[in-house]
């Protein structure tokens, strides 16, 4: 749910970089809310933050924040990145993914899964045809796109290889990276940002079908991996991360939190990534745990030692248990 890419932990990372992603994670809440709806901000999730700090880093003109609360009404106001085309432009694609998500279901699922996704994707039709309007308005190829992610289903039904299977997932991506840099003011990023997004797009489809094999080959449903040459999947996988480590040598505002996101990815996928790959790329320790005062009679230590709260963006999620005594930062 909350995406495949990793957050710097408040316990592990600087705390410039952890102040200004919760920065990105809490103001994408509030684009979301602002935009669709109260209930749109539980879509809120690392990679679509990401995305919205990543076209920020990439203007040349830096984002300006607003002083408001994110999850807990009554917290201290902070400094939230919500406004800006590069918040709306990250929360629009992720109302668009649930859609696409929920399509996805409606093919692959039966019985009560399918039911569900039928009945939520008529649900947030309104605010799926909202995200769509504003997309457009910003000239993005919101058609090109829909028509890449329904190719999926055709594809798998000729039992492509990987890279194939995988393509309509990169395309998209590399499409929503791509436009970033436009919508940014960086036009001549856009080549390298297109094939920085492919690679994200493919990991997000194997790490899915990684994780699904024994339930698709138990369903006897497609997964590419089932037959698929351990090797070769090895070895796109590796090459793949190579090429998504790009994006920490992008200039930009926000280099620093962007270099810590990726440090944070490989930690989270060391058991996706080949051995090799993950030493090339310098993911073969976790970062190391800054030690908390008082962290035995901490009560929110349960939830920075279990990553949840610094992995889903500090105290964007804790916030409501634990704002007050600051548990991961």
């Amino acid at each position: 749910m909350f995406g495949f890419l990793g957050s710097p932990c408040g316990t592990c990372a600087s705390d410039e970089s952890h102040s200004t992603y919760r920065g990105f994670f809490c103001g994408l809440s509030g684009a979301l809310r602002d935009d669709y709806s109260p209930a749109a901000r539980l879509l809120v999730n690392r990679d679509s933050t990401f995305l919205s700090l990543f076209t920020a880093s990439l203007s040349p003109t830096p984002p300006e924040s607003v002083s408001r609360t994110c999850c807990n009404p009554i917290s201290v106001p902070r400094p939230l990145f919500s406004d800006g085309l590069h918040s709306r432009y990250a929360a629009a694609v992720t109302v668009c993914g649930l859609a696409a998500k929920l399509d996805d279901d409606r093919a692959d699922e039966t019985g009560l899964r399918r039911t569900a996704a039928r009945i939520l994707g008529r649900t947030i039709n309104p605010l799926t045809d909202r995200a769509i309007s504003f997309l457009n308005s910003v000239a993005f190829p919101t058609a090109e796109v829909v028509a890449m992610m329904e190719e999926q289903s055709a594809i798998e039904s000729r039992s492509p290889d990987l890279l194939t299977a995988a393509s309509p997932t990169a395309g998209a991506y590399g499409t929503i990276f791509s436009e970033a840099a436009r919508l940014a003011g960086a036009p001549e990023k856009q080549g390298k940002l297109r094939s920085i997004g492919q690679s994200l797009g493919r990991l997000i489809y194997w790490r899915d079908a990684w994780d699904d094999r024994e339930e698709d080959e138990q369903r006897g449903r497609f997964n590419p991996l089932v037959k698929g040459d351990p090797e070769e999947f090895r070895h796109h996988v590796g090459q793949s991360f190579a090429q998504l480590s790009e994006v920490q040598s992008v200039p930009g505002t926000f280099q620093n939190p962007i270099r810590e996101v990726f440090s944070s990815t490989l930690g989270r996928h060391k058991d996706f990534i080949p051995a090799t790959a993950l030493a090339q790329l310098g993911g073969q320790k976790p970062p190391s745990k800054k030690k908390i005062e008082g962290e035995k009679d901490n009560p929110c230590s349960r939830c920075c030692d279990h990553l949840i709260c610094c992995d889903f963006g500090g105290e964007a999620i804790c916030c409501l248990g634990c704002e007050s005594i600051s548990c991961c930062n």
